[in-house]
């Protein structure tokens, strides 16, 4: 009882701050989904709270229930990816009661994007960015060759 209920009062500056991060949390523009998802949880224990039941362990009370709607909340439109984040909150009953859930959902809309993106081109998406990014940086030494070239 006392793990899931710590006795120290938290302290009101961290308490701002944690609700500071929580309303600014959102994903990098390089960073993965599982990098994302373990900030969230991060947030979970820095609230002191925990995900939605698992096996064994007793239900939420209604302060961790509300503490983990408002991440599950952040986590999703924090999300980078328009088509993964929009896919995801239209599946909003689903993915409400959990940011196990919510992860889940949203590694499985990723994944039939990337699908749906090579069935039609014929080439993963990775690839297709891949060579964009190559491409990019083949232009730019061209520009920057012709600048030291030019007087």
């Amino acid at each position: 009882m006392r793990c899931e209920f710590p006795t120290r009062a938290p302290n009101i500056r961290d308490e701002r701050s944690l609700q500071e991060d929580i309303g600014n949390f959102s994903q990098g523009y390089n960073e993965t989904l599982y990098s994302y998802f373990s900030r969230a949880q991060e947030l979970l224990k820095r609230s002191y709270r925990r995900d939605a039941k698992t096996n064994g362990s007793s239900p939420l009370t209604p302060i961790e229930t509300v503490v983990l709607s408002g991440i599950i909340s952040a986590f999703l439109i924090g999300l980078e990816d328009y088509k993964i984040r929009i896919t995801v909150l239209m599946k909003s009953t689903v993915v409400s009661g959990s940011l196990r859930t919510a992860n889940e959902a949203s590694e499985d809309v990723k994944a039939i994007i990337k699908s749906h993106y090579a069935q039609k081109w014929g080439r993963p998406l990775s690839a297709v960015l891949a060579d964009i990014k190559n491409g990019h940086q083949a232009r730019r030494q061209v520009l920057e060759a012709e600048v030291q070239v030019t007087p």
